[in-house]
Formats: structure tokens, sequence, C-alpha cells
């Protein structure tokens, strides 16, 4: 019977594994290890990370996975997240397949959520594809209110959904960018992020980016 048990967990915990791929809950500060700061002020603040700075003629505050965790063979992937804007600032979003960003070179695909308090109050979802918009829809925005990105990314199409009603189906024609890391872009913003999952035909279970979760379940395993 305890045999039987051991490879039911063994088999339950390798399934949990494939299904986890890249997650980051960031409810372990050794998460941030993980991450490569390009701009701003990052850290993570109550189990979230937390994205901050004025950025007057740079490329963002921003913010990407490290190349200690991230392999450029994953190419075709979808992502999840958690993200709200705080206080009367800005914007939020996600780059993908970035490779650069500097102030007069910045090489990725963004997909955000616009605030825009200063002027004329904006507010819309944009897609961007390399230095041109391809998408734009107002919608209504609130600050300190959790909003669910997902984006699908396979070959050179790209779907942006926002609290899972589909905004964008956007396409690069030249195929600007075909790999690059995933990671958060703010402009003159303070923001924070939770709950991020990548998941990929390429990308494996991850046990080190799943911090906490996958810890508990072996310590379950080592106590049965």
């Amino acid at each position: 019977m305890e045999r039987l048990l051991g490879i039911t967990l063994i088999l339950t915990l390798t399934s949990l594994l494939v299904a986890w791929s890249l997650s980051y809950d960031f409810e372990d500060k050794n998460q941030f290890d993980d991450w490569k700061v390009i701009q701003g002020m990052w850290s993570i603040i109550d189990g979230e990370l937390d994205g901050t700075g004025p950025q007057a003629g740079q490329p963002g505050v921003m913010i990407v996975l490290s190349n200690k965790v991230w392999d450029d063979n994953w190419k075709d992937y979808t992502v999840e997240f958690r993200a709200k804007i705080l206080e009367d600032t800005e914007d939020t979003g996600i780059v993908f397949r970035w490779q650069k960003a500097e102030p007069n070179d910045r090489r990725y695909y963004l997909y955000r959520i616009d605030n825009w308090p200063r002027g004329f109050k904006q507010k819309q979802a944009e897609g961007w594809i390399t230095d041109k918009m391809q998408g734009q829809k107002k919608i209504d925005i609130e600050s300190n209110i959790w909003y669910k990105f997902k984006l699908e990314v396979v070959g050179n199409e790209f779907n942006c959904y926002l609290d899972d009603e589909l905004m964008f189906e956007l396409k690069d024609e030249k195929k600007t960018y075909s790999k690059g890391r995933v990671g958060f872009r703010m402009w003159n913003s303070h923001a924070r992020y939770d709950d991020l999952s990548i998941v990929g035909p390429d990308i494996p279970g991850s046990a080190v980016s799943s911090y906490g979760k996958l810890a508990a379940t072996w310590g379950q395993i080592k106590t049965q």
C-alpha cells in the first residue's frame, strides 16, 4: 500500500511539473534573482513584484527574465499574469521577444494597458509591433485594480487578452523578432505584477522557479 501511494505521489508531482512550466508567485524574495532590471526601481513587496520610476528619455521602467532562466529556443508560448496600476500613473504591460532596450535602440514587442492620466485622459489597450502600433482599443482602466493579462505567441502571430477578452490579433509580416525574453514594462509609472506563468511546447517543468509550491509538495512526500 505504501509503495502504491509513493508511485501515485511521484506521478502526481510529475504532472504538476509539466503543468506549471515556468511560474512565479513572488512569495519568495529569492525569485528576484531570476530577473534582470533594465530600468527603474524593482523589488518584491508583500508577495508582488513592484516596479516604479520616472523615465524621461529612457526605454521605460522595465525588467526581464535573466539569461540564466530564459532559453532563446523558447519561441512559442502562452503567458498569463496579473497586473495593476498604482496611483494615477500611466500604464502597465508585457514585453516579449525582448532583445534590447536602449533610448534609441529598442527591440521588443509590447502589449499594455494605458491610462494616460495627464491631459486628455485617454484609456486604452495597445499592441505594438516593433515601432508601429498595430492595435488600439478604448477601455475603462482603474488604479489599484488587478487586471488579468494573457498573451499567446505563435510564430509571428500574437493574441492579446485582457480579463479573458480578446483585445488584439496581431501579426508581424516582417517577422522582425523570432526569439527573445519575456518581461514587464511601464512608462513613468508605478505598477505591480503577480502570478506569472509561461507555458510552451519547449519549456520544461521548472522546479527552480515554482518556489514554495513545489517545495511544499516535496515536504509532504517526505513527511508521508
